[in-house]
């Protein structure tokens, strides 16, 4: 396991580091533990999406239809990733059951959408204040 962060901050002093270096030292270890945070919470998120899927699909021959919706909900909720899988998955009818590949073509042309407002932040944070000099995006598909 890597030494506790008082360890680093001490061998960084007995070497003759700054106290800027001390800061950003710190600064990595809070960037890796919230990161290590919320890939804790996205298993946990994921997992417990998946579950009822796992312990109900032995009896999904009694109620299929309702195990498929659960399918469908569970990954909308699981995010734009899972989603961006499932739309791909549902267009390979020569790698998945025709059964999967129907009930999840419905995430072709009706996948959830998030608000323009969201897709705007995530053009600024990515590009820039001035994003719209640089591309052009319409707000509605």
């Amino acid at each position: 396991p890597p030494p506790p962060a008082t360890a680093i901050l001490a061998q960084r002093r007995r070497a003759g580091a700054d106290l800027d270096d001390d800061a950003n030292v710190l600064q990595h270890l809070a960037r890796a533990c919230f990161r290590l945070a919320r890939i804790v919470e996205t298993s946990i998120r994921l997992g417990a999406l998946a579950t009822p899927l796992v312990l109900a699909a032995p009896l999904r021959r009694f109620d299929e239809d309702r195990w498929w919706r659960y399918c469908l909900w569970a990954t909308r909720a699981a995010g734009p990733t899972a989603v961006k899988l499932a739309q791909w998955a549902s267009s390979r009818e020569d790698r998945f059951p025709r059964a999967f590949c129907d009930r999840f073509a419905h995430l072709q042309d009706r996948a959830p959408a998030h608000a323009w407002r969201d897709t705007e932040r995530a053009l600024e944070a990515s590009l820039g204040p001035d994003w719209r000099d640089v591309l052009d995006v319409d707000a509605a598909p």
